[in-house]
């Protein structure tokens, strides 16, 4: 009976730590140009995000464990995104396109605890290449498995948000 009660109690703690509510992207257009105007796209470098998760356990035989490691490159994903829409990446920024090239640039910018983890917050800045001006900022958090999780849910919000046809 008290392996039962133990084990309902780890069950519904799991349940509960996927069930924290992620807070609604944010978008702020800086200027009057929009998403569309533009064919490519410079993402600046931002370095793989590796995350960890796993579990130990014993048991009448001894203990049990197990772990994932996840990594994550904030580029490609922010890449593969826009390349599926059609823009096409350069490796550097050329003069004679720069009137139609976005640079993208990555950061995070925070963490909150929610459930019994927390999530993390990212934000996409897209600047024009001619002008260095801001066209948009986008803010949003994730939360998954791992923290390479966590970034890439937030990354995708971020960028479902940016392109959403009521945003542009």
């Amino acid at each position: 009976m008290k392996k039962a009660i133990i084990l309902s109690i780890i069950v519904l703690a799991v349940t509960l730590s996927g069930c924290a509510t992620l807070l609604p992207t944010t978008i702020t257009r800086n200027s009057e140009d929009d998403l569309k105007n533009y064919s490519y796209f410079y993402v600046n470098p931002a370095g793989a995000k590796t995350g960890s998760a796993g579990y130990v356990t014993g048991g009448n035989y001894g203990v049990y464990g197990s772990s994932s490691t996840r990594t994550t490159e904030p580029c490609d994903i922010i890449s593969g995104y826009l390349i599926k829409l059609g823009y096409v990446r350069v490796a550097t920024i050329d003069e004679n396109i720069s009137d139609k090239t976005l640079v993208i640039s990555y950061g995070e910018t925070g963490r909150r605890p929610a459930g019994l983890g927390y999530t993390i917050e990212v934000t996409l800045q897209f600047t024009s290449a001619k002008t260095h001006a801001p066209v948009c900022t986008v803010t949003g958090e994730g939360q998954g498995e791992t923290e390479a999780d966590d970034i890439r849910i937030a990354i995708l919000r971020c960028l479902d948000t940016a392109f959403s046809p009521t945003n542009n």
